[in-house]
């Protein structure tokens, strides 16, 4: 046995890789490769040496071996193929310029059509960390990519810093929802280094859905954000900044309170009258105010912080 698998080793690669790739394989079918490629427009009218279903696995398997050459991300795929079963043997990695030239031609819709398909929540009943009283937990949150220095990334997405110092690299912005037991991406919008997270988060937000226990850090809250987030039937637990003006309604037994976000275009005497309108649970215009529960805490491994939290629960009552 060992014998056989050092000659394994030393014709297709590391053992770690074919399984790697095959588990790329097994989780991602041909078939719903085959049905992206064809929904697309992107199936070939002729026999290529990169047929678009492997150009494909080949994008996919960059995120595998992202610190690889190009030709070694395809020989280890190749390899990979082969060891499963998959691959005829006398095939051979075309050059650097053949895959470039075959990423172009498939372009970027077959792929983010293929994320829609299969970026859904994993956990199961009883996955750790993924559920709250029956809500699946999921997460929104945002993050700063570098591409790669092109002419074309530099108009398309732009570079932090100014005209006179810019940064090193193009970047991207990148906004997600994450299901938090699995860490699964399940959605996502992408956009400049200038664009706001809000922005992006604004067309993610619109997609949640009922049964979600959505968290988002504080510089997600804005209050249109978050009546659009109640309006899908969403819960949410946001944080927020502490200049937001949380009067207290109602105190809870857990040491939480019942309180109202206004929006921040009603003030004067409007203000106080939907304020007094709160305290004595009165129906509100989601437009104008909605109430909310306020759950405030503190971090005890960081004591020299001294930063009180203030996360907004989204009461369903």
């Amino acid at each position: 046995m060992a014998k056989n698998l050092r000659t394994s080793r030393s014709v297709s690669g590391r053992l770690t890789d074919h399984v790697t790739l095959g588990v790329l394989s097994s989780v991602i079918h041909r078939d719903v490769i085959d049905d992206v490629i064809r929904e697309t427009g992107k199936r070939e009218e002729r026999s290529r040496l990169l047929p678009a279903h492997v150009v494909v696995y080949y994008v996919l398997a960059l995120n595998l071996f992202f610190g690889e050459a190009y030709e070694e991300v395809m020989r280890q795929l190749v390899n990979g193929l082969r060891f499963l079963g998959n691959w005829r043997d006398s095939w051979r990695v075309p050059t650097t310029s053949a895959i470039s030239q075959a990423r172009t031609r498939l372009g970027e819709a077959p792929l983010k059509l293929l994320f829609q398909r299969i970026a859904v929540p994993m956990a199961r009943p009883g996955t750790r960390g993924a559920w709250c009283h029956g809500l699946r937990m999921m997460a929104i949150d945002g993050l700063v990519l570098d591409v790669p220095d092109t002419p074309t990334n530099d108009k398309e997405f732009g570079r932090s810093g100014n005209d006179k110092t810019p940064g090193p690299f193009p970047q991207v912005r990148l906004v997600a929802v994450g299901e938090c037991g699995t860490h699964a991406v399940v959605d996502a919008e992408l956009g400049g280094v200038t664009t706001g997270e809000q922005t992006l988060a604004a067309k993610l937000i619109a997609r949640f859905v009922p049964g979600m226990l959505v968290l988002a850090d504080r510089n997600f809250y804005r209050y249109q954000a978050w009546q659009q987030a109640v309006s899908t039937g969403a819960h949410l637990l946001w944080r927020v900044t502490s200049t937001l003006t949380l009067p207290v309604l109602e105190g809870l037994p857990d040491g939480s309170y019942r309180s109202v976000l206004i929006n921040p275009k009603i003030r004067g005497r409007r203000r106080q009258a939907l304020l007094d309108a709160a305290a004595a649970g009165a129906d509100l215009d989601p437009d104008h105010a909605t109430v909310i529960r306020v759950v405030e805490y503190m971090i005890e491994d960081r004591p020299a912080s001294g930063e009180l939290f203030s996360p907004d629960h989204h009461d369903p009552r």
